[in-house]
């Protein structure tokens, strides 16, 4: 190669280490910054190595945790303040992060060091990838949600109290009412029958929600009650069939033929979040379209889909519709009832039986809803 071959070759060299070098630079840079806004922000950042489950974080965690001491915080000291309720949770969602690389997401209460207050916190991680493509670091952030959660529980405290207090004066009303009702059918008064049923119908309405709103007060403090039994699913759906065509006649419902499916699970809690798919398919659903109901087993899950053909949900409101008090805005909205509560507890109830709970919707193409459990083993 003669002399100008080389000064090229030279420059293309020097010209990629300088982009290297660049680059680095510019890193270096980001990470200063991103550092400065985590450090500002108050938020904590954590790193464990999965192997040997070494701990590092950063000074706003250690503030966070109440953690004063001059030695390192270790893993085992952490997960040893959590409480005793949540630290089964917290180490079996971990694991499971870190066997199968995926997200981490869990809210769980526990202990600070220094004073031994009680806390909520908020820890969200994922493994990160070195540059082998190996699973290398666990990390993540914490975020002190103390004060959420105590503004959560002194809502759902009024909340309950409030519907406690609805619920005697309600259910007088609903027997004076099936009282005057019986009379006027027997009396042959068809206007009076007409009136009565209707206002019958709404005190019914009414006892739903203020049920709602206490199943969340309950489920909120871990009062809600599960009785788990083994039962076919194909069983339940055939008795939700023949309640649903009783009383639904303002749409075409469809149940699609259903196999033999064994789960274990609270077989009322399982109809009630079917039956709030389906009364939600019929309530958005316009009047004479079709609601059809499917079943779909695989080797380890059964799964349950509750498809209209309404409106349907966009996509940046389909993650928030399993929120508490959330609701789709729409030109329609105004003309149904609820609180934005049903889903909300219909998804609880899925994670309470370790399944899951998803929408898929288009718009002006209708939705559907679906909801997988395991399979009785």
């Amino acid at each position: 190669m003669d002399e100008h071959g080389q000064s090229i070759g030279i420059l293309i060299v020097a010209t990629d280490v300088s982009a290297q070098v660049q680059n680095r630079l510019e890193k270096e840079h980001l990470d200063r910054q991103l550092m400065l806004a985590v450090a500002s922000s108050g938020i904590g950042t954590w790193y464990i190595q999965p192997d040997t489950k070494a701990l590092r974080y950063n000074d706003n965690l250690a503030k966070i945790y109440g953690y004063e001491a001059e030695t390192n915080m270790t893993y085992d000291q952490a997960i040893g303040q959590v409480t005793e309720d949540y630290r089964p949770l917290i180490v079996t969602a971990i694991e499971e992060a870190i066997a199968s690389g995926g997200d981490y997401d869990i809210t769980f209460q526990q202990l600070r060091f220094n004073d031994g207050k009680l806390i909520w916190l908020r820890s969200i991680g994922r493994i990160v990838q070195d540059e082998n493509g190996e699973h290398s670091i666990f990390s993540g952030v914490v975020i002190d949600v103390t004060a959420q959660k105590h503004e959560e529980q002194r809502k759902n405290d009024f909340i309950s109290m409030v519907s406690h207090e609805l619920k005697t004066p309600l259910t007088s009303m609903g027997g004076y009412i099936q009282i005057l009702l019986s009379k006027a059918e027997q009396t042959n008064n068809p206007f009076a029958t007409n009136v009565l049923a209707k206002a019958n119908n709404q005190v019914k309405k009414m006892n739903t929600l203020i049920n709602g709103f206490l199943n969340v007060s309950r489920l909120d403090s871990g009062n809600i009650h599960m009785e788990k039994t083994s039962f076919d699913i194909a069983d339940l759906l055939k008795e939700i069939e023949e309640e649903t065509l009783d009383t639904v006649l303002s749409h075409r419902i469809f149940f699609e033929p259903v196999v033999k499916a064994f789960i274990y699970a609270d077989r009322n809690k399982i109809a009630q979040v079917i039956n709030n798919l389906i009364s939600n398919a019929v309530k958005y659903g316009p009047i004479g379209t079709t609601v059809t109901i499917r079943v779909h087993t695989t080797e380890n899950t059964v799964q349950v889909s509750v498809q209209d053909l309404g409106r349907g949900i966009k996509s940046e409101d389909q993650l928030k519709v399993f929120d508490r008090f959330y609701r789709v805005e729409s030109d329609q909205i105004g003309m149904v009832s609820g609180f934005g509560i049903g889903l909300y507890l219909c998804a609880e109830i899925i994670n309470l039986h370790h399944g899951r709970i998803w929408v898929e919707s288009e718009s002006d193409k209708g939705s559907t809803f679906y909801f997988s459990l395991p399979l009785e083993k």
